[in-house]
């Protein structure tokens, strides 16, 4: 029980102070408290109040009295009226707002007060007589406190008994000094427990903070990380990139966590758990010839659990840390580029990799793995294709290295379009543009293709008119590089280094040309051009002087021609012309007449006055199979014949009767045995 707020019950009236003065000061102030203040105070009155003194002391108080402590002024009866009136009026005002209910509360309130005050006491002398008389003091005593402490638990003479012996003092001794001893034991433990604690708790602390000052000296940047409450994991390395996209650069900072044995973890749960690497495959007749893949983890050993704990140090395991968000972010621009690249043959298969067809037979795949299933890859792999003994790996490693320089020059361009003034019209923000990562290595596999092809092209030309006997004809490939002085930054802060002029310039367009010389004085120069936008595709052009033979015999399509074939057809019918052209000249110069003509074509050589002598057709075309080079072929005609052959035709299946044709073909083992001059001077000449 408890006691209530207010004083306790009590029967005895509330004691009455003195309503006299204490002091001069007391009566100065009751006086100017009443109206008027000394004003009011005549020498009548004072000698007035100064007799009737003694009548109130013997009176029995029903006299009223002044502030003073002196009866009231009764000089004035209409002031004595007055007074009394307003006392009546207050005493009646007091009566009336008093509630009678709310007088009842009050009362029933201090009766409760005064019982629980009552009940309190008797319960606390019950238990300090229930240690003599528990008998007796039982009787008084409330069952809740006798539940709760029990009885003869509070006494008043333990200090007083008389009955302690020096044997007992010594026991009491005795026990409290071994209770003292076993809490210094206690006490000894426990500060032994607390200092190897703390001397492990400084050894973990100290090799954490190590490791973080090693990967601070190393050249990361290591700051604390936002949302991070918890101590070991304030502190992060950021290994991502300022310029990439935001989703990759959330992910470019990393906790360093303090294992329970205090080295330092890298956590690298947001990057997938575990570092992955970008694979390029080469393939070529269904077999891999190439491949671009990481020979060992950066880190150490990969581990499954996401906290970066692979074997390594953290350095390593930070780099690691950092190829790994390259490369995801390499994937996601990639898949998105090959979007727009489908009519090149760029698709993603049933295995969620990128597989770009070079050509019918050879493809390059490129996938994301992570670095364990790369060695395994490598390891489960036949021993033909092992990654050491393939003979396309500079190919796929190119392409691989490729990749990564044009992602982190597309990184070079967001960080010099943001720090660079631009033009008030330019918007300075235009969202995520697609990198141009995929079609660059796209156009480069097309130029060396098509440079081969037309070097094919143009060689199987060359050797045939070698093979036939024209010792004049020669080609010439040129491949312009560009060079290191070229590229060299001119110092102000407004021009790029001189790798991002070199990225630059692997973007630009790319050259080849061939220097051909089929007869002599007729030579000219076959130029092919991969353009990467807007459509990437190589263009040939065929460029010769103004004042060149090739003009009056066949002049070039001055808008070039879009593919391979066009090519060899122009190049099929220039090379026809400017043989017949030319023995046409010699036989003329050999005759002295002009009875030798060119037919409507120019690919045939015929008599125009004797129309039954032999006739020569030269036709240059390719053999059987789209790889095939262009071949030399003269055919005799007889004399009399009204239909017109085609100058660009291929060897007949059946010749017709007194027919015949010669064919030289790179290859001089099935060429014809005869120079093409010996073959023109039998024929023409008979």
């Amino acid at each position: 029980m408890a006691t209530g707020d207010g004083p306790p019950l009590s029967m005895r009236p509330f004691p009455v102070a003195d309503k006299s003065p204490k002091n001069l000061a007391d009566f100065i102030a009751r006086v100017n408290a009443l109206p008027g203040g000394f004003r009011a105070v005549t020498e009548a009155g004072l000698e007035g109040e100064i007799d009737v003194r003694p009548e109130v002391d013997g009176e029995d108080g029903a006299q009223d009295v002044d502030m003073t402590g002196g009866p009231l002024n009764n000089n004035d009866e209409d002031d004595d009226g007055d007074n009394d009136n307003e006392g009546d009026n207050d005493d009646d005002e007091d009566d009336d707002a008093k509630d009678p209910q709310a007088a009842r509360m009050e009362v029933l309130k201090n009766i409760d007060i005064a019982s629980n005050t009552a009940m309190l006491t008797l319960d606390s002398l019950s238990l300090l007589l229930s240690k003599q008389n528990p008998t007796q003091a039982g009787l008084t005593l409330s069952p809740q406190l006798r539940e709760m402490v029990g009885i003869g638990t509070m006494g008043a003479d333990r200090l007083d008994d008389a009955n302690t012996t020096p044997a007992k003092t010594q026991d009491r001794e005795a026990v409290a000094i071994g209770w003292t001893l076993m809490e210094i034991d206690r006490t000894r433990d426990a500060a032994e427990e607390a200092t190897a604690f703390l001397a492990a708790e400084m050894a973990a602390e100290g090799r954490y903070w190590e490791g973080v000052m090693a990967v601070r000296q190393a050249g990361w940047s290591v700051c604390r990380v936002p949302q991070e409450r918890s101590t070991s994991g304030a502190l992060g390395v950021r290994f991502g990139f300022s310029e990439a996209a935001p989703d990759f650069q959330r992910n470019g900072l990393a906790p360093l966590r303090r294992a329970d044995d205090g080295v330092a973890r890298l956590d690298i749960g947001r990057l997938g758990g575990t570092q992955e690497r970008l694979v390029v495959t080469y393939e070529s007749g269904g077999k891999v010839v190439g491949r671009a893949a990481p020979r060992e983890l950066d880190g150490g050993n990969d581990d499954d659990d996401g906290d970066g704990d692979g074997d390594g140090s953290l350095e390593a395991r930070v780099l690691g840390a950092r190829n790994t968000i390259f490369a995801q972010e390499l994937w996601h621009e990639l898949t998105r580029e090959a979007r727009s690249l489908a009519a090149y043959d760029v698709r993603t298969d049933e295995e969620k990799r990128l597989v770009c067809a070079v050509d019918a037979d050879s493809r390059i795949i490129v996938e994301l793995l992570p670095v364990a299933a790369c060695q395994r890859q490598q390891q489960q792999a036949p021993p033909d294709e092992q990654a050491e003994e393939l003979p396309d790996n500079a190919t796929a490693e190119a392409i691989s290295l490729a990749l990564h320089i044009l992602l982190t020059y597309a990184h070079r361009c967001n960080e010099l379009m943001r720090i660079r003034p631009l033009p008030p019209h330019v918007p300075r923000t235009r969202g995520q543009q697609i990198y141009t990562l995929l079609r660059p290595v796209v156009a480069r596999l097309m130029y060396a293709r098509n440079a081969a092809a037309c070097t094919r092209l143009v060689g199987g030309l060359v050797r045939s008119l070698r093979a036939a006997g024209v010792a004049a004809a020669a080609f010439t490939l040129r491949t312009p590089q560009p060079t290191v002085a070229d590229l060299a930054p001119a110092g102000t802060p407004n021009q790029p280094s001189a790798a991002v002029g070199l990225v630059r310039t692997m973007l630009q367009p790319t050259d080849f040309a061939l220097d051909v010389v089929l007869l002599p004085g007729v030579d000219f120069s076959v130029r092919g051009r991969t353009y990467l936008v807007p459509v990437t595709a190589t263009y040939y052009h065929v460029l010769a002087p103004a004042d060149a033979a090739l003009h009056a015999l066949c002049g070039p399509y001055a808008d070039g021609y879009p593919d391979l074939e066009a090519l060899a057809d122009y190049l099929s019918v220039a090379a026809a012309r400017a043989l017949a052209a030319h023995h046409l000249g010699r036989l003329r110069a050999a005759a002295g007449e002009e009875a030798w003509a060119l037919g409507v074509q120019g690919t045939r050589i015929r008599h125009t006055q004797d129309l039954d002598r032999p006739q020569l057709d030269f036709a240059v075309a390719r053999g059987a199979g789209d790889e095939a080079a262009l071949q030399l072929t003269v055919s005799r005609v007889p004399g009399g014949t009204t239909t017109a052959a085609g100058d660009v035709a291929a060897l007949p299946q059946a010749a017709a009767p007194g027919q015949s044709s010669w064919t030289w073909t790179p290859s001089p083992e099935d060429s014809a045995k005869d120079t093409l001059e010996a073959v023109v001077d039998s024929v023409l000449k008979k």
